[in-house]
């Protein structure tokens, strides 16, 4: 069994947890890798002012006057990804860095395998430390790696997803994903259960 921490917003999220009392404020956040400055990421409160990706921060900044620009830092990334991989590694041997915000843990050896409750009790102490680190997480569990992600991203915060192999019950996951085609990380294209391809991931001890 595998899980799959989820940081949704990473590059946002890593770019504010220096700054918490800015997190329920108006933020948005640009590349400049980007040719165009453009949002790429925005808080909440910012969403619920019509400003979305895609906007110039000259267009956000008329529809919010007291909006946050923020840029993209790749060290402050790293230095959020550090924390995570080193959360994981408290509570699991077997991690891998999956992708930026994104670390996928084996459950090798866990007896939270079997137990729904205490995997979900698992996914809360390791959510508890990343809020420590101003990161707010999401957590999947599933048979393979790439199912435990799906399931992360469904996650409010914590979802458990079994095998469809294993009873009808565990294949609830499926439908919820295929109507909200719930997207990979890292750019992929969106995907759905129905036709997923399942791929090997190497773990690291």
């Amino acid at each position: 069994m595998f899980a799959a921490i989820y940081i949704h917003n990473f590059s946002l999220q890593s770019a504010l947890r220096h700054e918490p009392e800015l997190i329920p404020k108006s933020v948005v956040l640009t590349d400049p890798a980007l040719t165009k400055p453009c949002v790429v990421q925005l808080t909440p409160t910012t969403r619920a002012s019509g400003i979305c990706e895609g906007m110039t921060p000259s267009q956000a900044m008329a529809r919010c006057g007291n909006l946050v620009v923020k840029t993209r830092s790749l060290p402050q990334e790293q230095g959020a990804m550090e924390a995570l991989m080193q959360t994981a590694y408290a509570f699991s041997p077997h991690i891998e860095a999956t992708a930026p915000g994104v670390c996928t843990t084996e459950l090798k050896g866990l007896s939270i395998q079997t137990n729904e409750t205490s995997a979900k009790q698992w996914a809360a102490e390791i959510l508890r430390v990343l809020k420590q680190f101003h990161l707010n997480g999401q957590i999947g569990f599933a048979e393979t790696p790439a199912l435990a992600l799906l399931a992360a991203h469904a996650a409010k915060p914590v979802l458990v997803a079994q095998s469809s192999l294993q009873s009808q019950r565990d294949c609830a996951l499926q439908p919820r994903v295929a109507r909200n085609e719930l997207p990979w990380v890292g750019g992929q294209r969106s995907r759905t259960l129905k036709g997923f391809r399942l791929r090997r991931s190497r773990f690291f001890m």
